[in-house]
Protein backbone atom coordinates (compact mmCIF):
# COMPACT_ATOMS: atom_id res chain seq x y z
CA UNK A 1 0.00 0.00 0.00
CA UNK A 2 1.18 3.47 -0.75
CA UNK A 3 2.21 5.15 2.49
CA UNK A 4 0.17 8.17 1.52
CA UNK A 5 -3.20 8.51 -0.13
CA UNK A 6 -2.96 9.63 -3.77
CA UNK A 7 -6.11 11.50 -4.82
CA UNK A 8 -7.23 12.11 -8.39
CA UNK A 9 -5.98 15.57 -9.34
CA UNK A 10 -7.10 15.56 -12.99
CA UNK A 11 -9.33 13.11 -14.87
CA UNK A 12 -7.83 10.65 -17.33
CA UNK A 13 -9.31 9.70 -20.69
CA UNK A 14 -9.71 5.99 -19.94
CA UNK A 15 -9.24 3.27 -17.35
CA UNK A 16 -5.62 2.61 -16.49
CA UNK A 17 -3.89 -0.74 -17.03
CA UNK A 18 -4.16 -1.58 -13.31
CA UNK A 19 -7.98 -1.68 -13.55
CA UNK A 20 -8.13 -4.20 -16.36
CA UNK A 21 -5.58 -6.39 -14.65
CA UNK A 22 -7.50 -6.17 -11.36
CA UNK A 23 -10.81 -7.07 -13.03
CA UNK A 24 -9.23 -10.27 -14.37
CA UNK A 25 -7.81 -11.09 -10.94
CA UNK A 26 -11.18 -10.47 -9.28
CA UNK A 27 -12.89 -12.78 -11.80
CA UNK A 28 -10.50 -15.54 -10.76
CA UNK A 29 -11.27 -14.93 -7.06
CA UNK A 30 -15.03 -14.58 -7.49
CA UNK A 31 -16.17 -16.19 -10.77
CA UNK A 32 -19.83 -15.50 -9.93
CA UNK A 33 -19.23 -11.79 -9.46
CA UNK A 34 -18.77 -9.12 -12.12
CA UNK A 35 -17.12 -5.78 -12.75
CA UNK A 36 -19.22 -2.63 -12.49
CA UNK A 37 -16.44 -0.72 -14.23
CA UNK A 38 -13.38 1.41 -13.60
CA UNK A 39 -13.44 4.66 -15.52
CA UNK A 40 -16.12 7.21 -14.68
CA UNK A 41 -15.20 10.92 -15.07
CA UNK A 42 -17.14 12.24 -12.09
CA UNK A 43 -16.64 14.08 -8.81
CA UNK A 44 -16.90 12.40 -5.42
CA UNK A 45 -20.57 12.23 -4.43
CA UNK A 46 -21.50 15.39 -2.56
CA UNK A 47 -18.40 17.32 -3.66
CA UNK A 48 -18.17 20.05 -6.28
CA UNK A 49 -14.36 20.02 -6.32
CA UNK A 50 -12.93 16.58 -5.50
CA UNK A 51 -12.49 14.12 -8.36
CA UNK A 52 -13.36 10.48 -7.77
CA UNK A 53 -10.42 8.10 -8.26
CA UNK A 54 -12.69 6.51 -10.90
CA UNK A 55 -12.11 9.71 -12.91
CA UNK A 56 -8.39 8.89 -13.01
CA UNK A 57 -9.15 5.32 -14.05
CA UNK A 58 -7.58 3.89 -10.87
CA UNK A 59 -10.68 2.50 -9.11
CA UNK A 60 -12.62 -0.70 -9.75
CA UNK A 61 -16.11 -1.52 -8.50
CA UNK A 62 -16.83 -5.25 -8.23
CA UNK A 63 -20.23 -6.79 -7.52
CA UNK A 64 -19.48 -10.01 -5.59
CA UNK A 65 -21.47 -13.20 -6.05
CA UNK A 66 -22.67 -12.87 -2.43
CA UNK A 67 -22.13 -10.59 0.53
CA UNK A 68 -20.18 -13.33 2.35
CA UNK A 69 -17.94 -13.86 -0.69
CA UNK A 70 -17.49 -10.09 -0.95
CA UNK A 71 -16.14 -9.97 2.62
CA UNK A 72 -13.78 -12.88 1.90
CA UNK A 73 -12.50 -11.35 -1.34
CA UNK A 74 -12.08 -7.86 0.18
CA UNK A 75 -9.92 -9.27 2.97
CA UNK A 76 -8.00 -11.49 0.57
CA UNK A 77 -7.02 -8.62 -1.73
CA UNK A 78 -6.10 -6.40 1.24
CA UNK A 79 -3.64 -9.12 2.26
CA UNK A 80 -2.21 -10.03 -1.16
CA UNK A 81 -2.66 -6.84 -3.15
CA UNK A 82 -1.72 -4.23 -0.58
CA UNK A 83 1.35 -3.05 -2.53
CA UNK A 84 -0.87 -1.48 -5.21
CA UNK A 85 -4.09 -0.85 -3.28
CA UNK A 86 -4.66 2.38 -1.38
CA UNK A 87 -8.31 1.86 -0.36
CA UNK A 88 -10.93 -0.89 -0.21
CA UNK A 89 -14.53 -0.19 0.84
CA UNK A 90 -17.12 -2.91 1.37
CA UNK A 91 -20.09 -3.56 3.62
CA UNK A 92 -19.62 -0.50 5.82
CA UNK A 93 -15.88 -1.06 6.36
CA UNK A 94 -12.74 0.34 4.78
CA UNK A 95 -9.16 -0.80 4.57
CA UNK A 96 -6.42 1.73 3.98
CA UNK A 97 -7.12 5.21 2.74
CA UNK A 98 -6.02 8.30 4.59
CA UNK A 99 -5.98 6.39 7.89
CA UNK A 100 -3.39 3.75 6.96
CA UNK A 101 -3.61 -0.02 6.86
CA UNK A 102 -6.21 -2.01 8.71
CA UNK A 103 -9.98 -2.42 8.67
CA UNK A 104 -12.20 0.20 10.31
CA UNK A 105 -15.79 1.44 9.99
CA UNK A 106 -16.47 3.41 6.82
CA UNK A 107 -18.22 6.70 7.55
CA UNK A 108 -19.12 7.77 4.01
CA UNK A 109 -22.71 8.01 2.81
CA UNK A 110 -22.58 4.97 0.50
CA UNK A 111 -21.67 1.98 2.67
CA UNK A 112 -20.87 -0.13 -0.42
CA UNK A 113 -22.98 -3.10 0.69
CA UNK A 114 -23.60 -4.33 -2.87
CA UNK A 115 -20.12 -3.86 -4.35
CA UNK A 116 -16.44 -3.73 -3.41
CA UNK A 117 -14.74 -0.42 -4.21
CA UNK A 118 -10.99 -0.82 -4.82
CA UNK A 119 -8.64 2.14 -5.37
CA UNK A 120 -5.13 1.77 -6.71
CA UNK A 121 -2.15 4.01 -5.99
CA UNK A 122 -0.54 3.28 -9.37
CA UNK A 123 -1.61 3.28 -13.02
CA UNK A 124 0.35 0.09 -13.79
CA UNK A 125 0.09 -3.03 -11.58
CA UNK A 126 3.14 -4.24 -9.65
CA UNK A 127 1.45 -7.25 -7.97
CA UNK A 128 -1.32 -9.69 -8.83
CA UNK A 129 -3.99 -8.84 -6.25
CA UNK A 130 -5.23 -12.45 -6.35
CA UNK A 131 -1.88 -14.05 -5.47
CA UNK A 132 0.55 -11.35 -4.36
CA UNK A 133 2.98 -12.41 -7.12
CA UNK A 134 5.07 -9.67 -8.71
CA UNK A 135 3.93 -8.53 -12.16
CA UNK A 136 6.68 -8.17 -14.74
Amino acid sequence: MSERYIPCKRPANEAQKVCGFAALAMASLDPGGHSLGCFNPRRVAGSAHTWSVHACGRALDWRPSSRARGREVARWIAWFGHADIQLIIFDGEQWGGRFGRGWRPYTGADKHVDHIHIEFATDVPTVDIATGARVA
